[in-house]
C-alpha cells in the first residue's frame, strides 16, 4: 500500500510540472509577428494624358514625367513640315463626286482652281489629286495618348471633341486614330471611335490630325483674301475616354 501511495504521488508531481511547463509555453506567446508582405497601392482609374513625343509617352513615367507629358499637349500647335502654317486650299471626297466638271474618286484629295475672282470653284480648270499630308496643302500634327504611370490599362471607346477658334468656316480637320478617320468642321465637332482602342501606360496611341482649308469653302476665293486679312483659324482638340 506505501508503495502504491508513493508512486501515484510521483505520477501527481509530474502531472503537475508537465501543466505548469505547458502553460509557461503558452504564456510566453501571446504575441507573434510576420514579416516580410509587401504591397503597393494601384490607382483603378483611367488617367488620360496626351504627349507631342511618341517615345516619351510610351516610356516608364514618374510622376513629373507625367506632368510633363500632360503639358507638352501645346505642341499640337508648331509644325516642322509648313512653318508659316499657310497652305493652298484642298478637298476631301468621302465619296465619289465631282469638282470643276472632272470625277472624282472616294477618300481622296484634290485640287483645283476657279476662273472667277469672286468665286470658290468655278469653271473647267484642272483638277489635280493631292496626297495626305502634303505640307503645300495641309498642316500636319501628330500627338500621342497614353495613360499615368500605374493606371488600369484600357480597352475601349475614344471620344474626340473639336474645338474651333476665330475659324473661317473653311477650315477643317482630317482626323486619324486607331485606323478610323473622320472630319471635323464648325458643323461636325464630335466623334467617337467605332473599335475599342488599346491604351495602356506602357504604350502610345498616335493621332495624327491634318488641318486644311476645304477648297469648296465660300469664302475661298481671291476678292474675299483681298479684302480680308486672312482665311484662318485655329483648332483644339479634346480626347476623352468612354467608360
Amino acid at each position: 500500500m506505501k508503495r502504491l501511495i508513493l508512486t501515484l504521488g510521483l505520477l501527481l508531481v509530474s502531472a503537475a510540472l508537465l501543466g505548469t511547463s505547458t502553460f509557461a509555453w503558452f504564456s510566453m506567446n501571446t504575441s507573434v509577428t510576420a514579416t516580410g508582405m509587401q504591397v503597393t497601392a494601384k490607382s483603378n482609374a483611367k488617367f488620360l494624358l496626351i504627349g507631342d513625343d511618341s517615345v516619351k509617352a510610351a516610356g516608364a513615367k514618374t510622376d513629373a514625367a507625367d506632368r510633363a507629358l500632360t503639358d507638352s499637349h501645346t505642341a499640337l500647335y508648331a509644325t516642322t513640315s509648313n512653318t508659316d502654317k499657310k497652305c493652298y486650299p484642298v478637298a476631301y471626297y468621302e465619296t465619289a463626286s465631282t469638282l470643276n466638271g472632272h470625277a472624282t474618286e472616294a477618300k481622296n484629295w484634290y485640287t483645283t482652281t476657279s476662273d472667277k475672282m469672286d468665286t470658290a470653284v468655278s469653271g473647267s480648270a484642272d483638277v489635280t489629286k493631292v496626297d495626305l499630308g502634303d505640307a503645300k496643302y495641309m498642316l500636319t500634327y501628330k500627338m500621342y495618348l497614353t495613360l499615368s504611370k500605374d493606371s488600369e490599362d484600357f480597352t475601349g471607346k475614344v471620344k474626340i471633341t473639336a474645338t474651333f477658334s476665330s475659324a473661317d468656316e473653311a477650315v477643317k480637320a482630317y482626323v486619324t486614330v486607331n485606323g478610323e478617320h473622320t472630319v471635323f468642321d464648325s458643323a461636325t465637332t464630335t466623334y467617337t471611335t467605332k473599335d475599342d482602342v488599346n491604351i495602356k501606360s506602357t504604350t502610345a496611341v498616335e493621332v495624327v490630325a491634318y488641318v486644311y482649308i476645304d477648297g469648296n469653302g465660300t469664302n475661298v476665293n481671291s476678292k474675299y483674301v483681298a479684302d480680308v486679312t486672312a482665311i484662318t483659324g485655329s483648332l483644339k482638340l479634346t480626347f476623352d475616354l468612354v467608360l
